[in-house]
Parts: C-alpha cells; structure tokens; sequence
C-alpha cells in the first residue's frame, strides 16, 4: 500500500479554502461550535484498563465499521469527504472516522501508547491535524509528528502510538480516521 514502516505524511493535503472550512466547522467561531462533543476519561481504558490522570479528551464519533452512527453524522459527512478525495482514499474504504478535541494543558501531557486495531485487521489509520499547535503524534517513542493544520499522516494503527497536548492553543483538533486495506 505504498506506506513506509512507521507513517506517510503529506503536507497541504487540501486547498486552503477547504483546510479552512473544516477548521472553522470543528473549532467554530465566536459562538463557539456546533459539534456534540463527548467526554472520553480514559483515552485507552480497553488497553490500560483504569483512570489515568490527564489521559482524556473529547470526541465525537461519525463513521463506526463504515455506517453513519447516526443523522448528525450523515448531515456533517460532506463537510470531511475532501481529506479522503485529496488523499486519494475511495469513500468505501471509509471504517471508521471521529472528530477529536484535546483541551491545552498548562504542561505538555504524554497520553499513554495504544494502538488503534490488532495486528493484521487489513486496515490502515489517516490522522489528518485540523489546526497548528505545538503537540505531536509519537511512534515508538522516538519518531515524533507535529500538530500541523492540513498536513495527513497514514499510518499502520496497529502499531504502537500515542498523542501529547498542546500548549500553546485552547485545543488541538485532529479527524482519525480508519480504511481498509486491500
């Protein structure tokens, strides 16, 4: 599938105008924003088992095992289908996809190592960074991948991973996403 060991990255995935519509969707505006976001406590509870200080976020599930979860999934759909085009990733492929929010935390915070489905699933994971900020995506605790608006990095979710915090922002907002591999 065309994917080195740990991950692809494409930068500028999509034209501006796009990169910014999603932005401004996820974050909002003045207003603040129109998604139902969902407290998460523990970000890997199924692997880690309990509570862990500073191990949580936000998310709001759309896509699970390639159906909508529900009508506010169909109606925000369109809003996120240009990663998938601009990547070159036929919809059809499309597993699962959740929209994620990291509130900023005064430290940066080292969420726990997951990984996103066991080995040989036929899948692969499309994180896709919807706004700058100083947090990273970590691989085996060495290779590291900055937060950076409109950039994509596929990678193989079965291997182990993890997320940080950002700083320097109110939020970090990332689309995970998974498809399946042929």
């Amino acid at each position: 599938d065309g994917l080195i060991m740990y991950f692809k990255r494409i930068d500028n995935l999509l034209p501006k105008k796009y990169a910014d519509i999603i932005e401004k969707f996820i974050d909002g505006d003045d207003n603040g924003s129109t998604i139902p976001w969902m407290w998460r406590n523990n970000l890997n509870a199924t692997l880690h088992g309990k509570e862990s200080i500073g191990n949580y976020y936000l998310n709001n599930t759309l896509i699970w095992e390639g159906e909508p979860v529900n009508d506010y999934s169909k109606k925000v759909m369109g809003v996120f289908v240009p990663i998938l085009h601009y990547a070159g990733i036929s919809e059809n492929r499309l597993k699962v996809m959740k929209l994620n929010l990291y509130p900023r935390t005064q430290f940066r915070v080292h969420h726990k190592s997951h990984y996103d489905y066991p080995e040989g699933s036929n899948r692969r994971t499309l994180l896709y960074y919807v706004n700058d900020n100083n947090a990273f995506t970590v691989f085996d605790g060495i290779r590291k991948v900055k937060s950076k608006k409109n950039t994509l990095i596929m990678f193989d979710g079965s291997k182990w991973h993890h997320t940080t915090t950002c700083t320097n922002v109110n939020a970090k907002f990332t689309i995970n996403m998974e498809i399946e591999i042929s």
